[in-house]
């Protein structure tokens, strides 16, 4: 028996399945009321979704996986105690040098070249041991903000604070000059802009770039820079920016 537009007021038991309604992102209802479920479903994972009708955060709806209680959420989360720097340039020459600052304090120490070759002009991203470089120069040469770099990740272990051996696996699919990368906490990096219109996922967990991932929106011009929050990521060169969401990887 199939009963439509149901008004409870309490509590509802089931003896067997309830179903929802689901549909894609693009058919979801546009005006509900809040606190109303909706599944989303995609090629790439369903999603149970919740409306909440904060207009910032995805037109009004959060996944249920990803809220957390205002009361108990600051314990499961961390505080950064270390930071790192890599790479850079003088004169010219470029650099395999790696630093590391106590955030408490602001001291900054030099830990000695411990990338397998030099970066500059280019960005990168960490997991919670993993510390990547994208487009590091192989050719040993300084790299200027329009020079194409490469596509090899270097990389060093923040745990134990030696290099990290590169793997193919790491390696950009496309060869890249001053790019940019957004990035979702420890768990994925974005990679855009340096010269390709291509956007490229990477796997921060697994540690590989991901193959077959087809998003294109964003300008192929040198320069670029990028930041992040919770939610999304925030790429930008001089004349063009876009905000990216990390739940949907819609743009």
């Amino acid at each position: 028996m199939i009963y439509e537009n149901m008004e409870i007021s309490g509590s509802l038991r089931a003896a067997q399945i309830i179903a929802g309604p689901k549909n894609t992102r693009a058919n979801r209802p546009t005006s509900p009321a809040i606190g109303s479920l909706f599944l989303e479903t995609a090629s790439s994972g369903s999603y149970m979704m919740v409306y909440t009708a904060i207009s910032n955060n995805d037109d009004g709806w959060e996944r249920i996986s990803s809220q957390q209680s205002a009361n108990t959420s600051f314990k499961y989360r961390q505080i950064i105690a270390y930071s790192y720097l890599a790479g850079g340039y003088k004169d010219s020459s470029p650099w395999r040098n790696v630093h590391r600052t106590i955030n408490a304090t602001d001291q900054t120490t030099h830990l000695g070249t411990l990338l397998d070759y030099p970066a500059n002009y280019t960005k990168g991203a960490c997991s919670k041991t993993i510390l990547f470089v994208f487009s590091a120069n192989t050719d040993n040469a300084h790299k200027g903000p329009s020079d194409v770099h490469g596509t090899h990740t270097s990389a060093i272990n923040m745990s134990n604070e030696t290099q990290y051996a590169n793997q193919t696996k790491f390696n950009l699919l496309n060869a890249r000059s001053d790019l940019a990368v957004m990035w979702k906490e420890t768990e994925f990096a974005w990679v855009v802009a340096g010269g390709q219109t291509s956007v490229e996922k990477f796997n921060l967990s697994n540690e590989a770039i991901v193959t077959g991932y087809n998003l294109s929106s964003f300008t192929s011009a040198e320069g670029a820079g990028a930041f992040s929050d919770e939610n999304y990521g925030y790429a930008f060169n001089s004349g063009n920016g876009v905000k990216f969401n990390f739940s949907t990887a819609f743009i």
